[in-house]
């Protein structure tokens, strides 16, 4: 059941030139910070995830997607140059972004809603080097990604999807094994991060802005 909400959650925000799925049996490159943390992908509002602690026992995204790639995909978290060379050796690249450690997970509050400057810095550096990247987004609450809505010409919101994010995001992403066509719908408006400049996320007025009244 848990994989099964996990791939009906997928929401697919863009898809230019039908660029996913990707198809199966490519040189693929995975880069993002959270690439090889499955624990980021469930939030923290749970309980111990594997028997040793921590989320070991469950695939981190590197992991699933090596069932879609023709040799191991390259996977490579936040160094800038290693990313880029990544992109440009790989047929197809998934980078994912997320705000798990920038107050998207339970009991932390945040006064943005903007993707973290270093991730979008290397999303933009890996963008620019192969144009045929995918954007996944793993988040709990809103995240603007502001330019990259534009650079980016795949955008899968995959939310924080829990112990099998991992499998559903790569089964999304890929044509092969359990292939899922997303069908999630996006359940609230996602402002550019320049808003909580003009309507301040401490500011409790329900008549402050758009969404409050």
């Amino acid at each position: 059941m848990s994989l099964d909400a996990a791939r009906q959650g997928m929401t697919l925000l863009k898809n230019d030139g039908a660029l996913l799925p990707f198809k199966a049996g490519q040189k693929v490159a995975v880069i993002g910070r959270a690439i090889n943390d499955a624990n980021s992908y469930t939030g923290n509002y749970d309980g111990p995830l594997c028997p040793k602690g921590g989320a070991s026992c469950w695939p981190s995204l590197c992991a699933a997607a090596a069932a879609f790639s023709s040799a191991a995909p390259v996977c490579v978290e936040t160094d800038t140059a290693q990313a880029v060379a990544a992109a440009k050796a790989a047929d197809v690249v998934v980078f994912l972004a997320d705000n798990a450690k920038d107050g998207g997970g339970e009991g932390h509050d945040r006064d943005s809603i903007a993707l973290a400057a270093d991730q979008k810095a290397l999303a933009l550096a890996v963008l620019a080097a192969n144009k045929n990247t995918a954007l996944v987004l793993v988040n709990g609450g809103a995240i603007s990604v502001d330019e990259l809505k534009d650079a980016a010409p795949a955008i899968l919101e995959a939310w924080m999807p829990g112990v099998h994010g991992a499998d559903a995001m790569a089964q999304t992403l890929f044509t092969g094994p359990n292939a899922n066509n997303p069908g999630g719908k996006l359940p609230v408006t996602v402002y550019h991060s320049n808003y909580t400049a003009e309507v301040s996320m401490i500011d409790m007025d329900m008549s402050a802005g758009p969404g409050r009244s």
